[in-house]
C-alpha cells in the first residue's frame, strides 16, 4: 500500500495544506489558529527548522502525511553538546492511518539526519499515547519524562504567605540588554542537565524577543511582562517565564543561582502576583526532576501541587560512532580521574561494533580495531546505548535488564565513564 504514496521535501506552495493536516490531527494547533502564513513563519522563529526540513506525503497531489525536522544542539554534560534531529509534527489523515505512512516519513527524515552527519534523533510524544508504541518499534528510546505540578493559584499564594522576601531582593519585568545576564544564568544552571538546549545570543533573540515562545511551535506577541528578572546585590540572580493561556497561569522556567530557595521563592511569588492580578485560578509549574530549584520549590509548595507527565522525551541512536565522537570531550574529562587507563571497549550494537579507546589524555572512537591491543567486547542495545549517553540509568540497572553484558570490572569502568544524568527539556524549546 505504501508504493502508491509519494514522499517529497514540502514547498511553499503546500504551506496551506500542511497547515490543515496540522489543525485536523492536533486539536492544540487548532486552537493555536494555524495557517499556512504562521507553519511558514517557522522558518523565522523557530531556530534549526527550514523547508527543506519538512517532508510530505502525497497521494494524487494531496497532502496525506507530514513531518518536520528541527535541528538543535542539547548538552550531554557540561563538557559536550551535541547536534540532533528533532522529529516534530508527525501525523496522517485518519482515513489513510495504519497503512505505513507516518513510518515511511520517520525513515525518510533520519535518511536526512544522516545524510547531514546528525548522529542522533529527537521527539516529543504523549507518554502513553498509542504513537509511543510506534516510536519504539522504529527505535526510539524515552530518556525523561517532562512534568508540570498544578494546582489552585490561591492555595499556592497562601501556603507562601508567612514568607516574606528577603529584603535585598527586587523583581522587576524584562528590560532591554537582560538576556546577555539570563543566557549566562541559563548556561550556569543547566550545565549538568542533559538533553537540555544550547542557547545562544541569536536563538535568545529568535525564541523570546521576537516573539515569546512558550511551548515548542506555539508563540505570542513578545511582551516583557512574559520574564520576570531577579535582582540581589546590584545584580540579576534569577528569572522566571509566565504566560497565560486559557485561564491557567504557566510558569515555563525558573532559574536562579544560589541562594536557590530564596531566590526561588522570590521568584515565584512575583509569578503569583502576576497571575492575580489577571484573575488567573489555576497554576501551572514546570519543575525539571533533580535540580536545586525544583527541590526548594517543593519544599515551599508543599502538597499544594500535583504532579502531571505531559510529554515523554525520546531519542534514537542513528550513529553511535557520532554519538561517542560528539562527547569525546566528556569521555576524555572523566578518564582522566581513572589513573593509567589503557583499555579498548568494543560496543556492539545490532551486530556492529564501534571501538573506544581510551589511553590516558588520547581517547579514539573508530570503526575498526585500533592497533594490536586487547580487546575488552560490551554487548549493548539500543536502549542501552542511550542510557549510557544520557546517563537515564544506571549501568548496574541496564546489566540488570539485560540492555548491557559485561563484567563487574567492566561495569565499574562504565559507571565511571557515563554517570547517572538529570535530563530535562524546557517547555519554550520544545519542537
Amino acid at each position: 500500500m505504501i508504493q502508491r504514496f509519494k514522499l517529497r521535501i514540502a514547498r511553499v506552495e503546500d504551506a496551506d495544506g500542511i497547515a490543515d493536516l496540522l489543525n485536523s490531527s492536533f486539536s492544540t494547533f487548532s486552537e493555536f489558529g494555524l495557517t499556512g502564513r504562521k507553519w511558514l513563519q517557522y522558518r523565522k522563529i523557530q531556530p534549526g527548522f527550514a523547508l527543506k526540513g519538512a517532508c510530505v506525503a502525497t497521494l494524487g497531489g494531496k497532502i496525506v502525511g507530514h513531518v518536520q525536522i528541527v535541528w538543535r544542539s542539547v548538552r550531554t554534560s557540561e563538557y559536550s553538546t551535541m547536534k540532533i534531529g528533532g522529529i516534530a509534527n508527525v501525523c496522517t489523515l485518519p482515513e489513510y492511518r495504519g497503512k505505513g505512512v507516518a513510518t515511511a516519513l520517520l525513515n525518510k527524515a533520519h535518511e536526512i539526519m544522516e545524510k547531514n552527519g546528525v548522529a542522533i534523533a529527537g521527539l516529543l510524544s504523549e507518554p502513553c499515547g498509542a504513537t509511543t508504541g510506534l516510536y519504539k518499534k522504529i527505535g526510539y528510546d524515552t530518556i525523561a519524562l517532562l512534568t508540570v505540578s498544578v494546582g489552585r493559584l490561591d492555595r499556592v499564594i497562601e501556603s507562601l504567605s508567612d514568607m516574606p522576601m528577603a529584603p535585598n531582593l527586587r523583581t522587576r519585568n524584562y528590560e532591554e540588554g537582560d538576556e546577555r545576564r539570563l543566557l549566562r544564568i541559563y548556561a550556569k544552571e543547566t550545565r549538568n542537565l542533559a538533553g537540555s538546549v544550547k542557547r545562544d545570543a541569536r536563538y535568545w533573540r529568535i525564541r523570546y524577543k521576537q516573539v515569546f515562545s512558550y511551548n515548542g511551535f506555539f508563540f505570542k506577541k513578545f511582551d516583557a511582562e512574559n520574564i520576570i528578572v531577579l535582582e540581589g546585590s546590584k545584580r540579576i540572580s534569577g528569572y522566571s517565564f509566565n504566560i497565560i493561556l486559557g485561564g491557567v497561569g504557566y510558569i515555563t522556567e525558573l532559574l536562579a543561582q544560589k541562594p536557590y530557595c530564596e531566590n526561588a521563592k522570590a521568584l515565584l511569588s512575583s509569578s503569583l502576583k502576576y497571575f492575580a492580578s489577571r484573575n488567573v485560578r489555576s497554576l501551572s509549574l514546570f519543575c525539571p526532576k533533580g535540580t536545586a530549584i525544583t527541590k526548594c520549590l517543593k519544599s515551599l509548595l508543599g502538597n499544594e501541587l500535583v504532579e502531571n507527565h505531559v510529554e515523554a522525551y525520546m531519542l534514537k541512536i542513528l550513529s553511535p560512532q557520532r554519538t561517542l565522537e560528539a562527547i569525546r570531550d566528556e569521555l576524555r574529562a572523566r578518564s582522566l580521574v581513572q589513573p593509567r587507563l589503557d583499555i579498548i571497549l568494543e560496543l556492539t550494537l545490532d551486530g556492529k561494533s564501534t571501538f573506544l579507546s581510551i589511553r590516558g589524555e588520547k581517547v579514539e572512537i573508530e570503526d575498526k580495531i585500533p592497533g594490536q591491543r586487547k580487546v575488552t567486547k560490551i554487548s549493548i542495545t539500543e536502549q542501552g546505548f542511550v542510557g549510557l549517553i544520557f546517563g537515564v540509568s544506571s549501568i548496574r540497572n541496564l546489566r540488570s535488564q539485560g540492555h548491557i553484558c559485561c563484567s563487574t570490572d567492566e561495569l565499574h569502568l562504565l559507571s565511571k565513564l557515563f554517570p547517572r544524568k538529570t535530563c530535562c527539556l524546557f517547555p519554550g524549546d520544545l519542537w
